[in-house]
């Protein structure tokens, strides 16, 4: 298993963060690994540096996949791809919507996560081609699934989203993208 790193928004009253989990092989090819763990905050004045400060972290972990590009274009020039499996994107545009277009579904276990780091966005997720996405619309435990029409996006929108909102999707190795883990309010677009 390669160095891996997960980042899990934390919840309730008082919590603008992210709480980040190393797990780093201690020496190479031992198979042994340590776990670390650190919090981060999302609030506004420290947002691009809590950016870098992430991106400094995944350096440091041994696979180049897991590096955190940050973006304030449109549409990010470091979009998912196969080559950047487990990358987690932070949105950092100040206006307007920021997409990202997944890699087709077709491979399994794929996986990448997306982070609000600017409540002057949206974030919209599309899939590749006819595929689709499976997630929660909400994060509470009654929430209804949702599943998009082909070829439709995800949105976290400027109406419900919250700094720090993430989501983690997981692709079937067939045509879905599903939802591994998010917090926020997620819709079909």
């Amino acid at each position: 298993m390669p160095n891996r790193q997960y980042f899990v928004a934390q919840q309730g009253p008082g919590s603008a963060g992210l709480l980040r989990f190393a797990l780093v092989e201690t020496s190479a090819g031992s198979g042994v690994f340590s776990l670390s763990f650190d919090e981060a905050s999302l609030d506004q004045a420290t947002s691009p540096s809590l950016a870098s400060a992430i991106a400094a972290g995944a350096s440091r972990l041994s696979a180049q996949a897991h590096a955190v590009p940050t973006d304030t274009a449109a549409v990010p020039a470091i979009q998912p791809s196969i080559g950047n499996n487990g990358a987690v994107f932070i949105t950092n545009r100040t206006t307007t919507t920021t997409t990202y277009t997944l890699p087709a579904a077709q491979t399994a276990g794929l996986q990448f996560s997306f982070i609000l780091g600017n409540v002057g966005t949206e974030l919209l997720i599309n899939p590749a081609g006819t595929d689709t996405i499976s997630i929660k619309g909400a994060n509470t435990a009654t929430a209804a699934n949702i599943t998009t029409a082909a070829g439709a996006g995800i949105k976290n929108t400027a109406a419900t989203h919250i700094l720090g909102d993430t989501i983690t999707l997981v692709s079937d190795g067939v045509s879905q993208w599903k939802m591994l883990c998010q917090s926020g309010t997620w819709a079909a677009q």
